[in-house]
């Protein structure tokens, strides 16, 4: 259904997770999450090949790993 989302801004919601289902937008390019309550994203962000830019300022993260955003040109996280 969002397979053709380029851009997805998720910023400022109170968000405390992300579900596998995000992998499913083969097409995003940014995914912007800033000021939630994320503590780890799911290893469907891997799937997501295009995605250049992904900021994850704010949240509570504690790990990061990389194989979740390998093809990133852009990571904010603090």
């Amino acid at each position: 259904m969002l397979s053709g989302l380029t851009m997805l801004d998720a910023s400022d919601n109170k968000l405390t997770a992300l579900t596998d289902a995000i992998g499913e937008c083969t097409e995003l390019e940014e995914l912007i999450l800033y000021r939630n309550g994320i503590k780890a994203l799911p290893a469907a962000v891997g799937k997501l090949k295009k995605l250049r830019v992904l900021n994850v300022f704010n949240n509570q993260l504690i790990k990061l790993p990389p194989e979740r955003y390998a093809s990133c040109r852009s990571v904010t996280t603090r």
